[in-house]
């Protein structure tokens, strides 16, 4: 029995074929806390030779960029600028 949530995750892998020689392979992760919050968020597409990833870090408050094409990779990490608010009741 669960006694008390520390977080959940959510995790949705699949595939389309919106043309009969064009399969887009897909699967997206997101990682929550115990109050909703986004703790991880990553998202990856593929369609051979092409793959994107895109992978969030608010703790880190950095969005990695990926592509790759027939074994050439290209990677830029970005920094963001989160303002903090705090919350009342």
């Amino acid at each position: 029995m669960v006694k008390r949530l520390i977080g959940y995750t959510i995790d949705l892998d699949g595939s389309v074929t919106p043309q009969p020689d064009l399969r887009l392979r897909f699967n997206f992760h997101l990682k929550f806390d115990a109050h909703q919050v986004v703790q991880e968020f990553g998202r990856r597409a593929q369609d051979r030779p092409h793959t994107w990833e895109v992978r969030v870090d608010p703790a880190r408050q950095t969005i990695a960029l990926q592509h790759e094409q027939s074994g050439q990779r290209t990677s830029r990490i970005l920094r963001l600028a989160i303002r903090r608010t705090s919350r009342r009741s």
